[in-house]
C-alpha cells in the first residue's frame, strides 16, 4: 500500500494542484450567485426606488434647531482644524466648560449655553498629569457627571464603537470631544481621512440615537513657508 502511495505521489509533477473538493468547490459558486443575485437586486431595487433616498422640502423633519451653545454650536457633529501649537486644546476646553457648566462661551453673553450638558472629553495624545495641569488651570468642573476625561494614561483609546462609550454618552446625553480626530481612526492622514471614515463611525445606527453633539478638533499639516523675492 505504501509503494503505491509512493509511486502515485512520485508520478504527479512538482507544483501540481490538488484536484479541487467537490463540496468547497459547490460552495464557492453558491456564495459567488448569491452575490450576484443581491447585486442584481439592488440594481433593480435602485431603478424603481430610487426617489426614496432624498426627501423634498415638506418631507424633511421639522422644529427648532437644538443650539448647544447659541451662534457658534448646534446639536451634530463638528471639525475644528488647525495647525500644530495654535491651541486646539485649549479652545476645546474653553467650549468644554461653557458646556458643562452652563457659562457662556469667553465670557460673552451673546454665546450663552441654553443648557449645560455632560462633557466626555477623549485626548489620547495626553497623560493624566499633563492634561489635570490644563484642566485644573481652566478650573473644570470635578463633579464627573458634568466633565469626564480619558487620556492615555487610562490605557489604549476606546474605539467609537465601544459599548461602554455608547452606553456613557446613552445615559448621559453628554457632548463627545475627540483631541485629535486621527487617534480614533484607521487612517494615517486625518485630513484625507475624517469626513470618510469618522463621521461613517460615529454617525451609525448607534451614534444617531444617542448622540448630542461630536466635537473633532484636526491638526492641519505644516506647509513650507513661502519666500518674497524681491
Amino acid at each position: 500500500m505504501c509503494r503505491k502511495i509512493a509511486k502515485s505521489i512520485g508520478k504527479k509533477p512538482v507544483g501540481q494542484a490538488a484536484p479541487p473538493i467537490k463540496g468547497i468547490q459547490q460552495a464557492y459558486e453558491t456564495a459567488a450567485q448569491a452575490q450576484a443575485n443581491a447585486a442584481a437586486k439592488a440594481s433593480s431595487d435602485a431603478k424603481t426606488n430610487w426617489l426614496d433616498q432624498f426627501r423634498s422640502v415638506d418631507e424633511m423633519e421639522d422644529g427648532p434647531i437644538v443650539m448647544v451653545i447659541n451662534g457658534v454650536l448646534q446639536e451634530g457633529i463638528c471639525f475644528i482644524g488647525a495647525n500644530p501649537g495654535d491651541g486646539k486644546t485649549w479652545v476645546a476646553l474653553a467650549f468644554a466648560k461653557a458646556i458643562s457648566t452652563g457659562t457662556p462661551l469667553f465670557d460673552m453673553p451673546q454665546y450663552d449655553v441654553p443648557m449645560p450638558r455632560t462633557v466626555i472629553y477623549l485626548i489620547p495624545e495626553s497623560r493624566d498629569r499633563a492634561f489635570r495641569k490644563r484642566c485644573e488651570a481652566f478650573e473644570m468642573p470635578k463633579d464627573k457627571l458634568k466633565f469626564m476625561a480619558r487620556t492615555i494614561s487610562a490605557g489604549a483609546p476606546l474605539q467609537l464603537s465601544d459599548p461602554n462609550l455608547l452606553e456613557a454618552v446613552r445615559q448621559t446625553k453628554a457632548v463627545v470631544f475627540l483631541d485629535t480626530a486621527a487617534r480614533f481612526m484607521r487612517g494615517t492622514d486625518e485630513n484625507a481621512a475624517a469626513q470618510n471614515r469618522l463621521l461613517e463611525m460615529t454617525w451609525s445606527h448607534c451614534w444617531r440615537r444617542v448622540l448630542q453633539l461630536l466635537c473633532s478638533f484636526i491638526t492641519q499639516p505644516k506647509r513650507p513657508s513661502r519666500k518674497r523675492w524681491l
